[in-house]
């Protein structure tokens, strides 16, 4: 059964990438000039590291309002 499901995901996952494009903003990356200095910023200001953290920080974040309105919602039923 769970092998059955895995094909039927793959062959959607293949239509679906037969269908759609790779990247609909491939035209507007091309068309932005990076200048040299971007590179010596990201090596001064690690920017994929700080997304990693904010990431964590949100789900973090997330996970406390969802545990706080949870209580708050068995603490009115009860």
């Amino acid at each position: 059964m769970v092998e059955w499901f895995q094909q039927l995901m793959q062959q959607f996952g293949q239509a679906l990438q037969a269908v759609l494009p790779l990247s609909p903003f491939r035209s507007y990356i091309d068309a932005i000039a990076v200048p040299q200095w971007l590179g010596v910023l990201n090596w001064l200001f690690p920017v994929s590291e700080c997304v990693t953290i904010f990431a964590a920080w949100l789900v973090a974040y997330g996970t406390y309002l969802l545990y706080r309105i949870i209580l708050r919602w068995i603490k009115a039923v009860s």
